[in-house]
């Protein structure tokens, strides 16, 4: 005689349905999973204002009149081959003596190239640990690692003025273990991911990530610009103090909210532990054996698609880094803006990146759910218009010249249209290599960071002689934009379907795993009654 549902347990539709109630009314408190997308996010954001503080912090450290050559009382009221010291987007609001005196004079005489080379030092650090952190984060716990990162950039934070009266050789080698430090943390968090996020909410769990990361960068700007002009410890050093001692008091909110996995959580409900269950599809067997899973890093280094998804990183990075990194100096060198309102802009600039990557993501996410576009040609539409949008940006800056309107619309646009990498080689690595999505990215996003120390440093050399020269920024606004436009080209050739090397060793497993639970679905249904006159075994 079969045996009822009741009697056999719970069935797949059964738990479908469970899932799906839950899913939809069953949720008991703050589901757990999104205080770990938030912490993440949280993560990220602290993450940036260590990276970028530096950015604006330079501009007060730095002596203006050693650079110029000049003292600030006889100074001219234009640069060598620069614009006058009238800021025309707030002329209504200052004048050029007030300008003069809102400069501030810092107190180390670094060249461009010296400057380059700090701004650039995180990015040494920063690649050495990011390829292959996925790999450590599974080995030792993303959460033990991102805690660890927190930990030891906050710290090193807190001793960058020290450093910096001591020496600039002590700044720069800060950097790079700073950097050294950060470099593990998105790779754990995308491992993070993988143990708490089902798919079907992956997209805006990343779309968060990136954004945290942006909104680090809108807090920084502002807030480091009013430090260096009111803080305490003499200006800019309290830009250090304040952000590394927030990362310290942040290590704590992660220590105790967030767990490795959702069996691990000591307060999971046990409905949002029966849909994840569901959704992340993954038996314990695999997330065992997860662990013994080789990469496959000579097929993927020796892959056409993985190169051409490199260079458009490297190209974006170009583009987005250049602007992280030496928009402050461009503004306050070749505008005059004073370093106040240099906040704010860049802050605004930011604004935009993350408005437009929300907007864009949601647009392509909309484009995959009706299938309006071959997933190939969607992500070469948005990589398109992500890259070669900017390009077009970077080279109508140099025509407008000093007209400090049109120039801050054009750096405006160009972030709304680097925000179109949502859609383009940001999501593809999934597509590419379902299976190594971590270890891919951690490999082109470890390229696509190398500009992060070429820029500061080309830069720099192009800059020592006359920092506020408008005809060397040109040089650099042409440079960037053939850097994006030869990696829009490339991209073109990048194709969304996974390849061989990215799927086979975990469908393989996922297959035996599979076959392993359907023949103990079907011992649970065997009613092996001969002896009754029972002729059929199975129900």
């Amino acid at each position: 005689m079969c045996k009822s549902n009741d009697q056999m347990g719970p069935t797949k539709n059964s738990v479908d349905a469970i899932s799906e109630k839950i899913d939809t009314n069953g949720k008991a408190g703050f589901p757990k999973r999104y205080i770990v997308v938030l912490l993440c996010s949280l993560a990220t954001l602290l993450q940036y204002t260590i990276r970028v503080n530096l950015s604006v912090t330079i501009v007060a450290m730095v002596n203006d009149t050693y650079l110029s050559g000049q003292s600030s009382e006889f100074r001219k009221p234009v640069l060598e081959n620069g614009c006058p010291f009238e800021d025309t987007l707030y002329a209504n609001l200052t004048n050029s003596k007030s300008e003069k005196a809102s400069k501030t004079s810092g107190e180390f005489n670094w060249a461009p190239s010296t400057q380059g080379a700090v701004l650039g030092a995180f990015y040494y650090g920063y690649i050495l640990t990011h390829i292959n952190s996925g790999q450590l984060a599974e080995w030792i716990g993303a959460k033990r690692l991102i805690a660890i990162s927190i930990l030891t950039s906050s710290v090193l934070t807190l001793l960058t003025p020290i450093a910096a009266y001591f020496n600039v050789i002590a700044v720069i080698a800060i950097r790079v273990v700073t950097g050294m430090s950060q470099g593990v943390m998105s790779p754990a968090i995308y491992t993070l991911y993988a143990n708490w996020v089902p798919s079907n909410e992956r997209s805006t769990a990343l779309a968060s990530y990136l954004i945290g990361g942006y909104i680090g960068t809108i807090m920084t700007m502002p807030l480091s610009a009013y430090l260096c002009e009111h803080g305490f410890a003499g200006g800019w050093p309290s830009v250090f103090y304040v952000l590394g001692i927030l990362g310290c008091v942040c290590l704590f909110g992660w220590l105790f909210l967030v767990y490795e996995t959702p069996t691990e959580h000591s307060s999971i409900s046990e409905h949002e532990l029966l849909f994840l269950r569901k959704n992340l599809n993954i038996t314990a067997k695999q997330d065992k054996n997860k662990k013994k899973i080789k990469v496959p890093w000579v097929k993927i280094l020796v892959s056409p698609q993985m190169w051409l998804i490199a260079i458009a990183k490297f190209s974006y990075g170009w583009g987005t880094l250049l602007f992280m990194s030496k928009l402050p100096a461009y503004l306050e060198s070749v505008l005059h803006f004073s370093i106040e309102k240099n906040g704010f802009i860049n802050a605004m600039a930011y604004v935009a990146i993350s408005v437009s990557l929300f907007l864009f993501g949601s647009i392509s996410d909309f484009i995959d759910r009706k299938k309006l576009l071959k997933k190939s040609l969607a992500r070469r539409a948005f990589e398109s218009l992500n890259l070669f949008g900017a390009a077009g940006c970077a080279l109508l800056i140099p025509f407008v010249g000093c007209n400090s309107n049109a120039v801050v619309t054009l750096i405006m646009l160009t972030m709304v249209f680097y925000g179109a990498e949502a859609g383009g080689d940001n999501p593809i690595v999934v597509d590419v290599a379902p299976d190594y999505s971590g270890s891919l990215y951690g490999i082109t996003n470890a390229i696509g960071s190398i500009p992060g120390f070429l820029v500061p440093v080309f830069v720099g050399f192009l800059l020592d002689n006359n920092p506020g020269s408008i005809q060397s920024w040109n040089i650099v606004f042409y440079v960037s934009a053939a850097v994006s436009i030869v990696g829009g080209i490339c991209f073109l050739g990048v194709s969304a379907k996974p390849q061989p090397w990215g799927t086979v060793a975990l469908k393989a497993e996922k297959k035996a795993s599979n076959d392993e639970e359907n023949a103990e679905i079907k011992m649970t249904v065997t009613v092996p009654t001969v002896s009754e006159g029972v002729t059929s075994t199975n129900c």
